[in-house]
C-alpha cells in the first residue's frame, strides 16, 4: 500500500514538472499568433498617427506643398539678404516683412502637412541662380534686382496658391487660403518700392 502511494505520489510531481515546464515554455517565447497580432495592432497605430490630410495629398497637391516649402525657405534667405546689401529702408523693411511671414508661413505648413514630411524635405537649391546673383550684388542695383523678382515671384505664388484654395483636401485649402492674403501684400508693397527707388 504504501509502495502504491509512493508511486501515484511520484506520478502526481512528475505531472506537476511538467506543467510548470510547459507554463515556462510558453512564456519563454512569443506565441507566433500574438506576435501577428502585436505586429498588425502596431501597423494600425502607424497608419492612425500619419496626418489624414497627408495621406490623402493628390499628386497636384503634393507638388503645390513642396513648391510652397521650397518657395517659402527661399523667399526667408533671399529676405535676409535684402536686409543685408539693401540700400533704401523700404527694400530692408520689404525683406524683413517678406522673411518673417514666410518663416511663419513655413513653421504653419509644417502644422498642416507635417505627416507628408514634404516641408522639411524640401529646401532651397544650392544653385539657385536668383540668389547667386543677389548675392554679388549691393546697394541701388540690388535694390532693383530684389524688388523685380519679389513682383515677378509673388505673382507667381498668388497664381499658384488661388489654385490650391480650390483643391479638395482641406489642409491644403486652408494654408493657401490664409496664406493669399499675405502675399498680396507682399506684391502691393514691392510695387511700391519699385516705385519709390524711381524717385
Amino acid at each position: 500500500m504504501f509502495k502504491h502511494a509512493f508511486v501515484t505520489l511520484s506520478i502526481a510531481v512528475a505531472l506537476t514538472a511538467a506543467c510548470k515546464s510547459s507554463d515556462v515554455n510558453t512564456n519563454a517565447g512569443p506565441n507566433p499568433r500574438d506576435a501577428a497580432t502585436a505586429g498588425s495592432t502596431a501597423a494600425t497605430r502607424a497608419a492612425q498617427s500619419t496626418s489624414p490630410q497627408a495621406a490623402a495629398l493628390s499628386v497636384e497637391d503634393r507638388q503645390f506643398a513642396e513648391n510652397a516649402a521650397e518657395g517659402g525657405k527661399k523667399e526667408v534667405e533671399l529676405g535676409h539678404l535684402a536686409q543685408q546689401h539693401g540700400a533704401s529702408d523700404a527694400v530692408k523693411h520689404l525683406g524683413q516683412r517678406i522673411a518673417d511671414d514666410h518663416e511663419r508661413a513655413n513653421r504653419e505648413l509644417d502644422s498642416l502637412l507635417g505627416g507628408a514630411d514634404v516641408s522639411r524635405t524640401s529646401s532651397p537649391s544650392d544653385n539657385d541662380s536668383d540668389r547667386r546673383r543677389l548675392e554679388k550684388m549691393s546697394g541701388a542695383a540690388f535694390d532693383r534686382a530684389y524688388v523685380d523678382l519679389m513682383i515677378s515671384d509673388h505673382r507667381k505664388d498668388i497664381t499658384e496658391f488661388e489654385r490650391a484654395s480650390r483643391s479638395s483636401n482641406e489642409a491644403v485649402r486652408t494654408f493657401a487660403e490664409k496664406t493669399l492674403p499675405t502675399l498680396r501684400e507682399h506684391l502691393t508693397q514691392a510695387r511700391e518700392a519699385k516705385e519709390g527707388l524711381k524717385k
